[in-house]
């Protein structure tokens, strides 16, 4: 019997399934409670992010910003008349129904814990792939060495003087 882990303490099976349903830039930008707009990357001499999309509506202008972790969601802002940005226009959108939990009870402390146990996973089996790479590497080098002592440099040279084939 495996041990549930910590973030499924207390959920009903309906907060457990929006979770599992969740894509992983999903779960990043609902565990972090924070999205990558780059609206704040509107810098003279430099074009728009490629995550900003801006059109001309009635006289002013609307930027909508995409998250760039692909969560689906967007903040939409408008401009006045001269370009300023008027944030009290603000409003957010997207993600799908897979991304908001409306009437599931989930906190912000929910979804962090989700997160950090996604995070982990990662990080765990990082570092398993890093050690199955280095056993790999470790192996390898111990065959060369072997191949090494058992035909040593001055012996390939004995044996090429003899007419025989020198590999390396």
């Amino acid at each position: 019997m495996t041990k549930k882990p910590a973030w499924m303490h207390g959920l009903t099976p309906e907060q457990i399934e929006f979770y599992l349903r969740l894509e992983p830039s999903q779960a990043a930008c609902r565990g972090r409670r924070r999205h990558d707009f780059r609206l704040a990357d509107l810098l003279p001499g430099k074009d728009l992010p490629k995550t900003v999309e801006l059109d001309r509506v009635g006289g002013v202008y609307e930027l909508t910003d995409h998250c760039a972790r692909k969560c689906g969601r967007f903040i939409r802002v408008l401009t006045d008349r001269r370009g300023m940005l008027d944030w009290s226009t603000a409003r957010y959108g997207g993600g799908g129904p897979n991304y908001l939990a409306t009437g599931l009870g989930l906190t912000a402390g929910n979804d962090r814990l989700f997160f950090d146990d996604m995070q982990s996973s990662l990080i765990v089996e990082a570092w398993k792939r890093r050690q199955a790479q280095a056993q790999r590497r470790a192996a390898a080098q111990a065959a060369e060495e072997g191949a090494r002592v058992a035909n040593p440099p001055a012996a390939r040279f004995q044996a090429a003087g003899k007419g025989e084939r020198v590999t390396a």
